[in-house]
């Protein structure tokens, strides 16, 4: 399980109550030090749009570099599956799962 929020009051929450969930902030766009941010927010990743991991430069390679996760919401078609994917994210929130599972069986077997 892994819980994800837009509330920073309900992350720190989880993580007294359950310091081994792992946890996603979900945020609209990175900041300029999304690195600095996880660690103080202690989360395995962010949840963020598509936009937003092109926004700021650098941004989406410094969080992978340190392991933090990126993942891209809430896209619905093929060309912005293959766009973030070509961007290197870590996943994808869609409101079609079988469709994409159809896609990436197809383009990432074995994902």
């Amino acid at each position: 399980m892994v819980l994800q929020s837009f509330s920073l009051e309900t992350l720190f929450a989880v993580q007294q109550v359950s310091p081994t969930t792992p946890r996603i902030m979900l945020i609209r766009e990175l900041p300029a030090e999304p690195v600095a941010l996880g660690e103080r927010l202690g989360v395995i990743g962010f949840g963020t749009t598509a936009a937003s991991v092109t926004a700021v430069p650098g941004a989406l390679e410094a969080l992978l570099e340190a392991g933090v996760a990126v993942l891209c919401y809430t896209l619905n078609t093929h060309e912005t599956w293959q766009d973030v994917s070509e961007l290197g994210v870590d996943g994808i929130i869609t409101d079609q799962p079988s469709e994409l599972d159809e896609r990436l069986a197809v383009t990432a077997p074995g994902t």
